[in-house]
Parts: structure tokens; C-alpha cells; sequence
């Protein structure tokens, strides 16, 4: 076998300076959203144990997946969340990913219609949800 005409590239690190130290991994930082002063866990965990908001309006929805807390009130910016208190409604995963893609029940809604049906949504659960002190389930 013949040898290589050229040698193998070696890849050389620079010495490190003083009171340096090799990254040997990069940590995932916690999102910035779950650190706001508009977070609550104990509300979305609540708000998981009700029954999805479609139900009601569509009889031949079939929940599928895990009920989920869709966050649909006014966002604050652009690519940002509303506050989890008074800005989610429940839904399973299946009418969630309808209302995403505007398919199924939603299908054909104009801006304003999802608009009002998301809020009377939003103010029902926070309704519920406030008159069994934030807590449901108990």
C-alpha cells in the first residue's frame, strides 16, 4: 500500500491562557419567558386538568393527546407569549394543532371570529378556574 503524498492535517488547540479551561459541552440556558414576572406553573398545571374547550362546540371532535394550555390572549410582541393567568384556554393536542394550522372546526375562520371565540374561551377557564381559587381539582 502506498503511503499518502501529503501527511494528514493535525488539528493543533492554542495553549490556553491563564485560569482558562476547556468547554467540553454547552448547557441548554432555561427559557427567559419561564422566569417573567407572567409565569405560573400552578395555573397551567390547572388549567391541564380541565376538559378541552372544543367539546362543547364540535360533536365530532375526538380529543387526542394530552390536554394542553394554549396561550391565545393578546401577545405582548411579536414571537412572544401572553401571561399564563388569564391568557389560556385547555385543549387537547389534536384541536390545539387545528387551531395552529387552521384546519378542521377552524377551518375558514376569519382573524376576527378566532379573535372573539379564543377570549370567551380564556374568560371562561379564568372564570372557572378563579372561583375554585385558582385550583381545580379540589
Amino acid at each position: 500500500m502506498e503511503s499518502l503524498r501529503f501527511p494528514k492535517p493535525v488539528r493543533r488547540t492554542p495553549p490556553l491562557k491563564a485560569g482558562q479551561h476547556r468547554r467540553k459541552y454547552i448547557r441548554a440556558k432555561r427559557p427567559r419567558r419561564l422566569d417573567g414576572p407572567h409565569s405560573d406553573p400552578a395555573w397551567l398545571t390547572s388549567v391541564r386538568l380541565l376538559p378541552c374547550a372544543l367539546l362543547k362546540f364540535d360533536p365530532e371532535h375526538v380529543c387526542r393527546g394530552r390536554i394542553e394550555a394554549c396561550h391565545e390572549a393578546k401577545k405582548p410582541g411579536v414571537g412572544m407569549k401572553c401571561a399564563d393567568r388569564g391568557g389560556t384556554m385547555p385543549m387537547c393536542a389534536a384541536a390545539h394543532d387545528h387551531w395552529t394550522r387552521h384546519v378542521g372546526f377552524f377551518r375558514g375562520w376569519p382573524k376576527e371570529k378566532r379573535r372573539a371565540w379564543a377570549d370567551e374561551r380564556i374568560a371562561e377557564t379564568t372564570a372557572l378556574l378563579l372561583s375554585h381559587g385558582g385550583r381545580r381539582g379540589s
